[in-house]
């Protein structure tokens, strides 16, 4: 097990690269792990943050909730808008409760079938990819739309290609995936208050959670008599 044990960071050390997570989140990210290395811990005013990008430290985070030892309960009311109080946001009895829900559902089928979806939108990526003349590829840009559509597989059970007004789903995925990072932010460093100097950061990222979860309803309708293996069921 990897040990996150490295020396705290002044937050003024870090104060420009952190604002900059709400408007360039990925970019602020990369400079931070670039100049700091894979484990950064900060202390920034009167909160303690820590970034992490090396998987194994990642998965020992965690193991260290699991067992008590690390907290994130300061992130509920941020992730709340998107997560609710889903596995990813709950804690305590509710988290235990709602793992023993989703458990029978992560059948050795079910996994398989999966790992049958990533494989075929890998495939299909890649072949995207031998087909096109353009030399310039996006690669941040086309592995992001991999990643969507296999959460899009994974989730309703079936492509992107043959669903209707798929082209604004992911359009609105792209919107949480770019403005999580941001609402995460505001709501840790500011406690909501940064908001209200990013309205339109805001409004969109709502705009956006409000269409997904229109769409989810509607699918979860229509699993209803058509159950597979598929989250929606």
């Amino acid at each position: 097990m990897v040990v996150l044990a490295k020396p705290s960071i002044m937050g003024h050390t870090l104060l420009v690269p952190i604002f900059q997570l709400i408007t360039n989140p990925v970019s602020a990210l990369t400079h931070i792990h670039a100049k700091y290395g894979d484990q950064v811990f900060v202390n920034f005013f009167n909160s303690k943050l820590l970034f992490v990008c090396n998987p194994e430290h990642i998965a020992e985070v965690y193991g260290l909730e699991g067992k008590g030892l690390m907290s994130r309960d300061f992130m509920y009311e941020a992730k709340k808008l998107l997560f609710g109080d889903g596995l990813v946001n709950s804690k305590s009895g509710l988290w235990t409760k709602q793992r023993r829900l989703m458990h029978p559902l992560f059948t050795s089928e079910a996994i398989a079938v999966w790992g049958q979806h990533f494989v075929e939108e890998a495939d299909r990526l890649a072949n995207n990819l031998k087909k096109s003349t353009n030399p310039d590829v996006n690669l941040s840009s086309e592995l992001k739309v991999l990643i969507q559509r296999i959460f899009i597989r994974v989730l309703f059970g079936k492509s992107a290609d043959t669903m209707e007004d798929a082209d604004i789903l992911i359009d609105s995925m792209s919107a949480i995936t770019n403005g999580l990072a941001p609402h995460l932010v505001t709501e840790t460093i500011g406690k909501g208050k940064l908001k209200i100097l990013f309205p339109f950061h805001a409004w969109r990222l709502r705009k956006a959670i409000n269409h997904l979860t229109t769409f989810v309803h509607k699918e979860i309708q229509v699993k209803n008599d058509q159950p597979s293996h598929d989250l929606i069921s």
